[in-house]
């Protein structure tokens, strides 16, 4: 989800897409459940999850730190 939402774009986002559980990073959980509570799903920190006692699994292509990863929601948007 673009993190420069408001939560009340972000929860459009939530609802229209289907989703019923949001995860979320430490970074942007105001937002996250802030959204999550306006669309009505659970939202849930990552780091609560247990998720930095884990090994990561090694199944992916390596990237370094710089390299850039954004997933673009492609539902409309406009007027909302």
């Amino acid at each position: 989800m673009p993190t420069l939402l408001s939560a009340d774009e972000a929860a459009y986002i939530v609802r229209h897409s289907g989703a019923q559980t949001l995860l979320d990073d430490a970074t942007f959980a105001a937002i996250a459940h802030g959204s999550a509570d306006t669309a009505g799903v659970q939202a849930w920190e990552i780091a609560r999850l247990g998720a930095d006692e884990v090994e990561p699994v090694d199944t992916y292509a390596h990237r370094e730190a710089e390299d850039v990863a954004v997933v673009f929601y492609t539902g409309f948007t406009a007027g909302s």
